[in-house]
């Protein structure tokens, strides 16, 4: 009696907990990408409303000119979106693509706003 009396109560315990809190999983995120994300947080976001038109930002890296560049990249399907301008380095650089987007190669996701996870 006393076993279900106590199992009862953890239960009680477990399932009172908040379970609406969001947590970024950092995993192996390299320190520049964690740096890169805190730079960009007013510029990431999940919009799942899909009675207007479901669209997020998320963190991107790509190689532009020899360098490693981050960028925000929208992701939105019935939105004419121009592709991204600049991006910065690590150092916080300010890169320009002056209109040429195509050339920033190898680009990865990084941070996922929706999915508040990192890609490394």
């Amino acid at each position: 009696m006393k076993n279900l009396l106590l199992l009862f109560f953890m239960t009680a315990f477990f399932i009172s907990c908040d379970s609406d809190k969001e947590f970024e999983d950092i995993g192996d995120a390299s320190e520049c990408s964690l740096k890169m994300k805190e730079h960009f947080k007013e510029e990431l976001y999940c919009n799942t409303n899909t009675e207007i038109s479901a669209s997020s930002t998320h963190l991107f890296k790509g190689n532009y000119n020899g360098k490693i560049v981050y960028f925000i990249y929208t992701d939105c399907e019935n939105c004419l979106i121009e592709t991204p301008q600049s991006g910065y380095t690590c150092e916080l650089e300010l890169v320009e693509f002056n209109r040429d987007f195509e050339n920033v190669k190898d680009r990865k996701m990084v941070y996922s706003s929706c999915e508040k996870k990192f890609y490394e």
